[in-house]
């Protein structure tokens, strides 16, 4: 038997190991407890936050923003940090009109996420700067960052915050007036605001979004014309407002205003903005009021109430910018003010004393204060020509720079354009190919293969710019790499759109015209992608467009199998092949050379040479064009095989 004494040491070490397994728990336990309360907090903090945005209560939102920004950064909850900070820049730009102020922190907020390795952080900055671009008239730049905002957000699963951003992106797209793509956004966020259950403690953002969504619905209806279709959507907003339904009731009203305006009704029109200016008051929003007012008035006739309205909406837009300056001329204005009450009781003073005491000294204070005035006057002119000297400076810098790697890239580009020409007997070819821009996104080529075969392409890239222009390298790249391997054209066609395909996510694409000829005997191979119908047979009054398969570009479906053609004899038929730089070319009245015209050109002038057709066709588009800039860029081969 085992006495009390030895059961009692017996037990003794199961007993502790309770107690070293109870405090091993507690060591975690309380310290992920604590973390999800912290998480919690900083949730119901965000909502809060959010709230307080959209109900418009800006003082709330700034006085509480600093300390719910430090919990979000010891949450590591970034998604919230980066939406609130946002947020508070947006109310600085609509509650307090300090457009200037709001775009600086969002850049150093940008550069946080940057030098963080936030991407999300980024992307939902990126939106916040875009819009804030919009809002001050710089609507490339608006595209520019939103383009850049969306690519990174698509890479992440939509958040409240992409949503947001959807509706950045939609008011951006209504000012460039975009509307195709507005649509599209449109079509894309409304599923995911039927999907998305917030709970009761985002109701409101839920509603503010679904508000939104109405509100950017109907002014694309009203943009594009659908008046009927936007009648049905304003009476839903007339009758959400009069319920006090309507969490946006400035967007609400705007939408409405819009509606009335495109319909004709210019006195419910500026009814409704009537309704708005107490909405818009002592905020950003006064100056695209002032313009849908003024442009109302106008139509109404009322050019003075018009120019009225003008005038308190310069001082609205130059608020942020010149913020210092105003407050300077404030002072000014308060010291000239004291100094004509001291000059008015100094005159009633000597009046009495001595008149010519009085003159005296009326004649110096003026003297005196025009020279204040004027040394004042001459300083700040000396100080605003040396700010636009210094950004002179910097602007023609960068342009330089731009300049020199532009034409670097254009000397690089050309390069890997032949500039000489297979030579054989019987064999005339000659190609130019001129950029719209520095660099340019058209192509061609010539290869002989083993003295019997020529191989040859024209082309054009999607677009222009150096991305057309790398897009255009890769694809010569591969075209002559396809030459030394013997394939027919449409083979060729299949493995460019597959290669070129892959990785694609710009969704460039290019139509290209690629063709064998065999010298022996004058059979020509040719696969059309997508591209401008050849002419054969030119300098004669037979010569027409070759009839042939269009096929679709290439880059766009990777699985897609091209077909070729064929042309029995093409001696002593010269072709000539050519982008829509040239048919398409514009002048001043942004009139078309027109396939008509270079038909009856080629008809009409004799052939001698592939050189001079080309030369021909050169001034014949000059001539169009008479000094207009070109629209596209231009590239033509001429193969004369006799």
């Amino acid at each position: 038997m085992v006495n009390k004494k030895e059961k009692a040491k017996v037990e003794l070490p199961d007993k502790m190991k309770q107690y070293l397994i109870l405090i091993f728990a507690c060591m975690f336990a309380i310290p992920a407890m604590a973390d999800k309360r912290a998480e919690e907090r900083g949730d119901s903090l965000y909502d809060q936050l959010v709230e307080y945005s959209i109900l418009g209560k800006t003082e709330q939102l700034l006085k509480e923003k600093d300390a719910a920004l430090e919990l979000f950064k010891a949450n590591r909850q970034w998604s919230h940090y980066y939406f609130v900070s946002t947020l508070c820049s947006t109310a600085k730009v609509l509650g307090q009109g300090q457009t200037m102020t709001g775009l600086k922190e969002s850049r150093l907020l940008y550069e946080y996420a940057r030098d963080n390795n936030h991407d999300y952080g980024r992307g939902v900055v990126l939106a916040q700067i875009a819009w804030l671009y919009g809002f001050i008239g710089d609507h490339g730049e608006a595209v520019r960052q939103m383009e850049e905002a969306f690519r990174i957000l698509r890479r992440y699963p939509l958040e409240r915050e992409g949503l947001a951003s959807c509706y950045y992106y939609a008011y951006v797209l209504e000012l460039t007036k975009r509307y195709d793509e507005e649509e599209r956004l449109l079509n894309f966020v409304r599923p995911l605001m039927r999907r998305y259950e917030w709970g009761d403690t985002a109701s409101v953002i839920y509603k503010t979004y679904r508000d939104n969504l109405l509100n950017a619905e109907t002014l694309l209806e009203v943009r594009r014309g659908q008046l009927t279709r936007a009648g049905r959507l304003v009476t839903r907003l007339h009758s959400k407002i009069a319920n006090g339904d309507e969490r946006n009731e400035y967007e609400a009203l705007r939408a409405i205003a819009e509606y009335y305006k495109a319909k004709g009704d210019y006195a419910l029109a500026l009814a409704t903005t009537d309704r708005m200016q107490p909405l818009a008051r002592n905020s950003g929003l006064q100056w695209g009021l002032g313009l849908l007012r003024t442009e109302i008035l106008r139509k109404l006739n009322r050019s003075d109430e018009a120019y009225d309205q003008l005038r308190p909406m310069i001082d609205i837009r130059s608020s942020d910018r010149l913020g210092q300056l105003r407050q300077q001329l404030t002072d000014l204005e308060t010291m000239t003010e004291l100094d004509e009450l001291r000059i008015n009781r100094h005159r009633m003073q000597f009046w009495y004393a001595l008149a010519i005491s009085l003159v005296i000294i009326i004649a110096l204070c003026a003297w005196l204060a025009l020279r204040i005035k004027s040394a004042r006057r001459l300083k700040k002119a000396n100080n605003q020509l040396q700010e636009a000297y210094d950004q002179l400076e910097e602007t023609t810098t960068a342009k330089e720079r731009i300049e020199s790697e532009l034409r670097i890239a254009r000397d690089i580009q050309m390069s890997m354009l032949p500039s000489e020409f297979p030579t054989c007997d019987r064999l005339d070819i000659f190609a130019t190919m001129t950029p719209a821009k520095e660099v340019g996104g058209d192509l061609y080529d010539t290869q002989l293969i083993d003295g019997c075969r020529l191989y040859f392409c024209v082309g054009d890239v999607s677009g222009k710019g150096v991305p057309a222009s790398l897009f255009m390298a890769q694809t010569i790249r591969l075209f002559r790499a396809m030459t030394k391997q013997g394939v027919q054209p449409a083979d060729m066609a299949t493995y460019l759109n597959m290669e070129l395909c892959e990785g694609n996510e710009s969704a460039m694409f290019v139509t290209m015209f690629i063709g064998m000829i065999d010298l022996e005997t004058g059979r020509l191979d040719f696969c059309n992608c997508g591209h401008n119908p050849p002419v054969i047979g030119c300098g004669t009054p037979q010569a027409h467009f070759i009839d042939m398969q269009p096929n679709a570009p290439i880059g766009l479906w990777p699985e897609m199998t091209f077909d070729g053609e064929t042309i029995d004899d093409i001696r002593n038929k010269p072709l000539f092949i050519y982008t829509d730089g040239l048919n398409e070319a514009e002048n001043a009245s942004q009139q078309q050379l027109g396939d008509a015209r270079l038909l009856d050109n080629l008809r009409e002038t004799p052939f001698s040479s592939a050189q001079d057709l080309i030369s021909s066709l050169t001034s014949l588009v000059e001539q169009h064009r008479d000094g207009t800039e070109p629209n596209d860029d231009l590239t033509m081969l001429c193969i004369h095989f006799f």
